[in-house]
């Protein structure tokens, strides 16, 4: 099957870089490594590159999730803009009864119904 580029991009646009899912993931992984990031800064610091402290870390990572979030429009603005689309449209997907089945549309299949976007 191939995919559109554009359709792949809308769609990770409407999933993966939606801000509820970027930011949990981006907190999970601050979570993870956040013990890390003192040695990391002893190490690099004075190397005249990386962080110079965990507030600049943190500060950082806002700034990724701020960006995030101001992107999505912009990307969709380029996108149909670039391709001479006629808009968005918006959809809503469900399945009836309750979890009879799911459905896919493009390379995505949502998991909780209904689904809008």
């Amino acid at each position: 099957m191939s995919i559109c580029p554009a359709n792949r991009y809308d769609d990770l646009i409407n999933t993966i870089f939606q801000p509820s899912n970027f930011n949990q993931v981006s907190n999970e992984l601050k979570n993870q490594i956040s013990s890390a990031i003192p040695d990391h800064i002893n190490l690099w610091a004075n190397q005249g590159s990386g962080l110079n402290s965990f507030s600049q870390w943190n500060n950082a990572l806002a700034n990724i999730s701020s960006y995030n979030t101001a992107r999505i429009n912009t990307a969709r603005i380029h996108l149909n803009q670039s391709l001479n689309l006629q808009g968005q449209k918006n959809i809503q997907l469900d399945v009836s009864p309750s979890n009879s089945g799911k459905i896919n549309i493009s390379t995505v299949t949502p998991e909780n119904y209904p689904w809008n976007k």
